[in-house]
């Protein structure tokens, strides 16, 4: 092997090794945030970003509920959700219906 090439494995590997613990660090990050999460209350408020993670409102606090979950859209402004801290379990009611969805991960 010559000195460029030599030089170019090193680098990228450790490119490839900083990256994955960065994701491994933000995955983790995440889910303990999640696990903090304690609320019970109405969804004053929700809105989706691109990937379809729901921003919600509730109590006048705002949580970002990303932690692996496939939420699939099913949080409207009205229902009830409640999430206990410690759990990775939501429960939502539905308004409209009465409807329990439980959403674990």
């Amino acid at each position: 092997m010559n000195k460029d090439l030599k030089l170019f494995v090193a680098i990228f590997g450790s490119m490839c090794v900083l990256f994955v613990v960065f994701l491994i660090f933000s995955i983790y990050r995440g889910f303990s945030e999640n696990l903090s999460y304690n609320f019970a209350g109405v969804v004053r408020s929700v809105t989706y970003d691109e990937k379809g993670t729901p921003i919600i409102r509730i109590n006048s606090q705002e949580y970002v509920l990303n932690a692996g979950y496939n939420f699939d859209y099913q949080i409207e402004k009205g229902d009830s959700l409640k999430k206990t801290k410690g759990s990775s379990i939501y429960t939502l009611i539905k308004q409209k219906t009465g409807k329990v969805i439980v959403f674990k991960n």
